[in-house]
């Protein structure tokens, strides 16, 4: 069986915070921000093979991709409905 999944939050330095570094693509430069343990808020776990996120109106929802007949033979939970988080 899969493991459970994890979904994490981290916080968004991108306005309080100068980049972590600069790439550049078609000679312009590019602010990049990691996600890592400094900023990493909180961590929940869900359902084995979440697969689309989207957040709208304060709701996270995750789609899975366990329900779907090709991999019923080793999810150990078809999770067939999308999920809604309240991030208040």
């Amino acid at each position: 069986s899969l493991p459970d999944s994890k979904i994490y939050f981290f916080t968004n330095t991108s306005t309080t915070k100068t980049n972590d570094s600069l790439i550049e693509i078609n000679n312009t430069k590019i602010p990049v921000w990691f996600l890592d343990d400094n900023n990493l808020e909180k961590t929940i776990t869900a359902p084995c093979m979440s697969e689309g996120i989207d957040l709208v109106n304060n709701k996270i929802y995750i789609l899975f991709e366990s329900a779907s007949k090709k991999y019923k033979v080793f999810t150990r939970t078809r999770t067939k409905n999308v999920y809604t988080i309240n991030i208040n």
